[in-house]
C-alpha cells in the first residue's frame, strides 16, 4: 500500500489552504510544574470548533495566556508561536480577496479582506500597571513566494503576521507561526477566531445601539461585505480524536526549548451522506495494437462551493485498474534505473524550512512520468514527476508482483510553496495479468483532479493489449476519508486501431563463423519476430549432417542443477542473447548455455539460463530446456527445445529475438562435405500457429582434406561346415581427416556369404518396429564404432534386414552407447564370382574405429570352401570420404591359427576378442 507525506514551507506561492482536523471542542493542557516559568498557564490552551458535523463551515477559536507571577505580568516575552492544528481542517484563502501588510498596518484593509478576529492583551513593561486589550480583524493577506496563504492582524499597537506551512509531522496538518513579535508590547494572552463563512461576520464590530444611544461590541462583527465562499471546513474523516499543539519560544531565553501545550479535540460526527461522486479516465496516448505508450490516468473529483451546504468527501485511497491485456513493457526498463526511499526523501537536520530543502534527489534515469494536483484552494495545479522506486524484492517472484513490491512508484508535486509526496504501486494479478496502480493516504485537501502521465516512446512503461478484440476500459476503486467503502468507477472504453490479421512470419538464420570443412567454428542460431508476429513458444532446429558438437569434451550438468538453472561453468558451451518487449528498443539480456544430460526423451540437452535483470527489477532467470536428439542413419543432431516462458511475475517477456552462440573452443566442428545443404527449423507460437524456415549453410576447402584411412582385416583358421568362418574387419581414421562416406569390400572367394544364412533375414516392417524382436539367426555379428563426438564405446548386433523385392537384404549394425542410437546400413551381394559387403551411408561424424565382427555360428555371416590357412586371401578395398576422395587398396586377410605360424599381435587380440 501506499503512504503519503507533504512539506510546505514556511512561505510559498499564493493560495493554499490548510488541513486541519476536527477540532470540535475545547482542548485543556496540563499546568506547567513551576507556573512561574516562562510558559503556558494551566488550562488556557483551548481550540473550539462551532460545528461538529463533517464538511461543514464552522468557525474555528483558538486561544491561550501566559504564566503570570504576579497576575498581570508575563514570566516572559513571547518571540515566536507556533501553532499545529489537526489535519484535513481546510482554510481557503481563496474565499475573500487579499490585503497587503502594509495596509493591515495602517488599518485600511477593506471588511471584505477580514477571515477572522484577534483579541489581545498587551503589557507595557517593566511595571505592567497598565494593560491594554484590543479587538481587531485578522485580513488575509498577500502570501510570500514559498507559502500558500498568509493572515495579518494589528491589534493593541501589536503588529502580527501569520504565516503557514503544512507539516510533514503532522499528516499535512496546518501550521500557523507568527516570529519575532514586539517585546515593547509583551501578549500576556490572546484568541484568535477564523470564519467559516467570512461574508457573515465581516460586518462592523461595533455599532451605536439607536435605544441607548451607546456604542455597543459584538464577539465578532455582523453580515457583511462580499460573496459567501466558505473559507473553513471541517474535516471528512469521523471517529478520530486528533490534537493541536503550542509552542512558544521567550525573547529572555530564545536558545531555550520551547515551552509547549497540547490537546485532544472531539471527533468529528456525521460522516455519513457526504458528496463523493468521483469520476476516472484511462487513456493511451497512442491505440495502436502492440505499441508501447504514454498513458493518461486521471481521477476527478467534483467540489461543493455552497456555504450552506457541506464540503465533498476527500479522496483517501486510490486503486486503479488498467484496461485488459494492458502490460508493462519489458523495453521500458532500458537504461531505466530505481529512486531508493533514501533519494525520494533524503534526509533534513530538524524540520524543513522550505519545501526545496525535502524535494527529491532522484536520479533522472528513474523518470518515468509526471503528476498533476488540482484543488480548488490553489490558483494554479501542483506539478511534479513519477519516479521508478526501488524494488522491495530481488528477484521477485509472482506474489512480490502481485503485492505491489516489485513495481513502485514515487509521485511528488509541488505547487504554492506545497511539496505532496506519495509512494505508490503497481500490482501484477497473476491469474489475470491485470495491471492495477494504487494510491493510498493521499492528502486530506479538496481534489478537483488527480492526474498522472506515464512516459510514452520506444521506452514507454506500458503497452497496448495484442488482441484487438479486447475493449480498452479502466476502472478504479476510490475510498474517501468519510468511509470504508469504495466506491467503484469505470472509464469509457477505447478501441484499439491498426488491428491486423493474426500472423507468424519469424526470421530465422543459423550458421558457423567459419565455414572451412572439419574445422573448429562458433555456431549460430538466431530467431526473431517483428511486434505483429505471435509469441514464439518453442522451436525445433535440425542441423545438417556432420555439424556436429564434440559432447565428449564437456562435462554434462547434473539434471537438479539443469532444472534451478545453476549449472557449472565447465559445461557452458555458449552465450545467449534475448530482446524481449515492444517497440524499436527492445530490453537486451544476456545469459549463458550449458551442456546438459538426457532432456525430453533426448540423450542430451541444452540449458539456456538468461538473468532477467530489467533495469532495476530483478526478474529471475528465463529459463529454456532443449534436447539435443541424433539421427539414427545420419548422425545429424536437432534441438527441440521445450517451452519458451512468455512471462515473469506477470510480466509479458514479448520475446523478440533469441540468438544462441554455441562458441566454446573446439566443441562445433563442420561436416566435411561441400555440397549444399540446409538448417531447417519449426518454430511454433503461443496461439498454435507453426512456420518452417531455413537458412543455406554449405563449408568450403573439403577437397584439399586429407583422407588416409587404414583398413585391416582378420579371418581365423578355425571353419567349419555349420559354423562357417570369422571374419573381423576395422577402418581407422584419424583427427582432422575427411570422414569416411563408404566403405567397400570385395570379399575372396574363398570366403563366400552363406546362402542360407541370406534367408534368414529380419522383415524390414519388424525391423523397423523394433530390432529386438527380429530372428536370432538375422544376427550376423557386432559393430563397434569410437568416435571423439561421444565418451564411450558404440556398440551393438548386425542384423540381416530383407527390403521385399530387392534381391538382397541388408546389413544393418544398430549401435548404442550414452543413450545415442546409431544405425548404419550396409549391403551383401555377389559379383564376379565372388561377395562383396559395401556401407554406402556412413554418417559425416569423426570415426576414429569401425569394427565389424562376424564371428562362426549356425547363421554366420561367411562361410569357408577351402583352408583359409594355404592361400592369400586378398580382398580390394574401396573407401570414399565424405569429400569425395577415393582410397583403393588390396588388403590382405590375416588369417589366425593357422599351424606352424605365430599369431601376431593384432591376431591375438582378435582371438581375444571372439
Amino acid at each position: 500500500m501506499m503512504r503519503s507525506t507533504a512539506i510546505v514551507s514556511a512561505r510559498a506561492t499564493e493560495r493554499l489552504s490548510a488541513i486541519l482536523l476536527l477540532t470540535l471542542a475545547l482542548a485543556t493542557v496540563a499546568a506547567p510544574a513551576d507556573a512561574s516559568s516562562f510558559g503556558v498557564e494551566a488550562n488556557s490552551f483551548t481550540t473550539v470548533l462551532s460545528g461538529s458535523r463533517a464538511g461543514e463551515h464552522p468557525d474555528l477559536r483558538v486561544a491561550f495566556a501566559l504564566n503570570q507571577e504576579p497576575p498581570g505580568t508575563p514570566t516572559g516575552y513571547v518571540k515566536d508561536i507556533g501553532l499545529s492544528l489537526p489535519p484535513g481542517l481546510v482554510a481557503d484563502s481563496a474565499a475573500t480577496p487579499r490585503c497587503s501588510m502594509g495596509l493591515v498596518l495602517r488599518e485600511l484593509c477593506p471588511p471584505e479582506d477580514a477571515v477572522g478576529v484577534a483579541e489581545i492583551t498587551t503589557g507595557l513593561p517593566p511595571e505592567f500597571e497598565l494593560t491594554n486589550k484590543a479587538t481587531a480583524f485578522v485580513y488575509n493577506i498577500e502570501p510570500y513566494a514559498d507559502e500558500p496563504a498568509a493572515f495579518a492582524f494589528f491589534a493593541a499597537s501589536l503588529p502580527v503576521r501569520l504565516d503557514t506551512s503544512l507539516s510533514p509531522t503532522s499528516h499535512y496538518g496546518m501550521t500557523l507561526s507568527a516570529t519575532d513579535l514586539s517585546d515593547a508590547h509583551p501578549v500576556i494572552s490572546t484568541a484568535v477566531t477564523l470564519w467559516g463563512i467570512p461574508a457573515d461576520h465581516n460586518g462592523p464590530e461595533c455599532h451605536l445601539n439607536e435605544v441607548t444611544k451607546e456604542e455597543e461590541c459584538v464577539k465578532f462583527g455582523g453580515p457583511g461585505v462580499g460573496p459567501r465562499l466558505p473559507f473553513l471546513s471541517n474535516p471528512v474523516k469521523c471517529g478520530s480524536l486528533p490534537e493541536s499543539n503550542l509552542s512558544l519560544e521567550s525573547w529572555q531565553e530564545p536558545s531555550a526549548p520551547p515551552a509547549e501545550a497540547s490537546g485532544k479535540l472531539a471527533p468529528i460526527t456525521s460522516c455519513e451522506g457526504l458528496q463523493f461522486e468521483p469520476a476516472i479516465k484511462i487513456a493511451p496516448e497512442s491505440k495502436v495494437e502492440h505499441e508501447p505508450t504514454a498513458y493518461e490516468i486521471a481521477v476527478q473529483m467534483p467540489s461543493d462551493q455552497s456555504p450552506d451546504g457541506r464540503a465533498a468527501a476527500e479522496l483517501k485511497n486510490a486503486r486503479i485498474t488498467l484496461p485488459t491485456d494492458t502490460v508493462i513493457s519489458p523495453s521500458a526498463t532500458t537504461g531505466l534505473q530505481a529512486c531508493s526511499d533514501a533519494q525520494f526523501e533524503p534526509p533534513v537536520a530538524g524540520e524543513p524550512k522550505s519545501a526545496d530543502e525535502s524535494r527529491a534527489e532522484c536520479p533522472s534515469a528513474s523518470l518515468i512520468g509526471s503528476v498533476a494536483i488540482k484543488t480548488p484552494l490553489l490558483a494554479e495545479a501542483m506539478k511534479g514527476a513519477l519516479f521508478l522506486g526501488t524494488p522491495e524484492c530481488g528477484p521477485c517472484t509472482g506474489r512480490d508482483a502481485e503485492a505491489g513490491r516489485m513495481i513502485r512508484v514515487l509521485v511528488q508535486a509541488a505547487g504554492s510553496g506545497v511539496l505532496v509526496k506519495l509512494h505508490g504501486s503497481i500490482s501484477v494479478d497473476q491469474s489475470t495479468g491485470r495491471l492495477a496502480l494504487a494510491i493510498d493516504e493521499s492528502p486530506q485537501l479538496p481534489l478537483e483532479e488527480l492526474k498522472l502521465t506515464l512516459n510514452g516512446g520506444s521506452t514507454a512503461l506500458l503497452a497496448n493489449p495484442s488482441d484487438c478484440g479486447v475493449s480498452l476500459k479502466g476502472s478504479a476503486q476510490l475510498t474517501p476519508y468519510s468511509s470504508e467503502t469504495a466506491t467503484e468507477v469505470s472509464g469509457a472504453p477505447i478501441a484499439l486501431t491498426g488491428c491486423q490479421a493474426p500472423r507468424f512470419a519469424p526470421g530465422f538464420t543459423a550458421g558457423t563463423v567459419s565455414n572451412q570443412a572439419a574445422g573448429f567454428s562458433p555456431a549460430v542460431v538466431s530467431i526473431s519476430r517483428t511486434d505483429q508476429d505471435q509469441a514464439l513458444e518453442r522451436f525445433t532446429v535440425k542441423m545438417p549432417p556432420g555439424l556436429l558438437g564434440l559432447l565428449s569434451k564437456v562435462p554434462a550438468c547434473p539434471p537438479a542443477a539443469a532444472q534451478a538453472g545453476a549449472c557449472p561453468a565447465q559445461s557452458q558451451v555458449g552465450a545467449v542473447n534475448v530482446a524481449a518487449g515492444p517497440g524499436e528498443a527492445p530490453l537486451q539480456l544476456k545469459g549463458s548455455v550449458f551442456l546438459t544430460g538426457p532432456y525430453g526423451g533426448a540423450p542430451f540437452g541444452l540449458s539456456i539460463v538468461v538473468p532477467a535483470q530489467a533495469g532495476p527489477i530483478d526478474l529471475g532467470t528465463i529459463n529454456i530446456a532443449a534436447g539435443i536428439e541424433v539421427n539414427p542413419a545420419t548422425a545429424a543432431l536437432t534441438i527441440v527445445s521445450g517451452q519458451v516462458p512468455q512471462s515473469l511475475a506477470g510480466i509479458p517477456l514479448q520475446i523478440r529475438a533469441l540468438t544462441l552462440d554455441i562458441d566454446r573452443e573446439g566443441f562445433i566442428v563442420n561436416p566435411t562435405d561441400c555440397r549444399p545443404q540446409a538448417i531447417d527449423a519449426t518454430l511454433a507460437s503461443a496461439q498454435g500457429s507453426t512456420a518452417a524456415v531455413a537458412t543455406h549453410f554449405q563449408v568450403a576447402g573439403c577437397a584439399k582434406l586429407a583422407f588416409k584411412p587404414r583398413l585391416t582385416a582378420l579371418a581365423d583358421a578355425k571353419t567349419t561346415r555349420l559354423g562357417g568362418a570369422y571374419v573381423h574387419v576395422k577402418v581407422v581414421s584419424g583427427p582432422g581427416q575427411a570422414n569416411v562416406g563408404k566403405v567397400k569390400l570385395d570379399l575372396p572367394r574363398a570366403l563366400p556369404s552363406r546362402l542360407t544364412t541370406l534367408q534368414g533375414a529380419c522383415l524390414e516392417a519388424t525391423f523397423k518396429a523394433d530390432p529386438a524382436h527380429c530372428p536370432t539367426g538375422s544376427i550376423l555379428g557386432t559393430g563397434a564404432v569410437t568416435t571423439p563426438f561421444l565418451r564411450g564405446l558404440l556398440t551393438g548386433p548386425i542384423y540381416l534386414v530383407s527390403h521385399g523385392g530387392r534381391a538382397f537384404p541388408d546389413l544393418d549394425a544398430v549401435l548404442q552407447g550414452e543413450g545415442v542410437t546409431l544405425i548404419l546400413t550396409g549391403t551383401a551381394g555377389f559379383a564376379r564370382g565372388g561377395s562383396y559387403e559395401a556401407f554406402r551411408t556412413l554418417p559425416d561424424a569423426p570415426i576414429s574405429t569401425l569394427d565389424l565382427m562376424f564371428p562362426r555360428s549356425a547363421h554366420s555371416a561367411f562361410a569357408a570352401n577351402v583352408n583359409l590357412c594355404k592361400r592369400a586371401l586378398r580382398m580390394p578395398v574401396e573407401i570414399t570420404g565424405q569429400n569425395g576422395a577415393v582410397v583403393k587398396q588390396t588388403t590382405t586377410i590375416a588369417v589366425a591359427g593357422c599351424p606352424g605360424h605365430g599369431r601376431s599381435s593384432s591376431a591375438r587380440r582378435a582371438r581375444a576378442r571372439r
